[in-house]
Formats: C-alpha cells, structure tokens, sequence
C-alpha cells in the first residue's frame, strides 16, 4: 500500500493499530451527541458571557445540530441552565 496514494480513510478503516481502538460506529453516538450538548455548547454560552467569541465551537454545533437535526442551542447546558448566570463573575474574572 502506498499511503502518498490511498485514500487516509482507507488506510485509518484497514489499520491494525486503528483496527484495536472501539470507538463509534455511528453519528448519532453519545460520544458526539453529549459533548455537544453538554460541552460544547455550555462553552459556547460562557463565552458569550464574558464576550469571548467562540466561532469554531459554534461552527460544530450548528453542523452538529444540522446532521442530526436537533437544536443543540436550545437543548444543551448554559451558564443560564446551571446557575452560573447568578454568579458575580467579574469577581472570578479578575
């Protein structure tokens, strides 16, 4: 096999180093499915906090929810949904 050619999923799929690695077989796995939900999208509510644009983790939220169509926005955890927002977080801020 010559891996300047092969396709990298081909090599990753036939790999005996990969091949030993479980990992999820599909996209609706709770692996994807709760680090987005209650990750993902909680660092994303932070950062609109304390005003800390976080575009590449709302990029994959947004695609997240497409594929899966669900609104992780709206299910997931926020600093609103756990108490945070209660917080004085200039205090922690400093």
């Amino acid at each position: 096999r010559d891996p300047d050619t092969e396709p990298f999923s081909r090599l990753s799929n036939t790999s005996l180093v990969f091949s030993q690695i479980p990992g999820p077989n599909h996209v609706e796995s709770r692996y994807l499915t709760e680090d987005i939900a209650y990750g993902l999208v909680l660092w994303s509510s932070l950062g609109r906090v304390i005003d800390v644009p976080t575009p590449n983790i709302d990029a994959v939220i947004v695609i997240a929810s497409t594929i899966l169509e669900r609104d992780f926005f709206e299910e997931g955890l926020t600093v609103e949904s756990i108490g945070l927002d209660k917080l004085d977080l200039e205090k922690y801020l400093k």
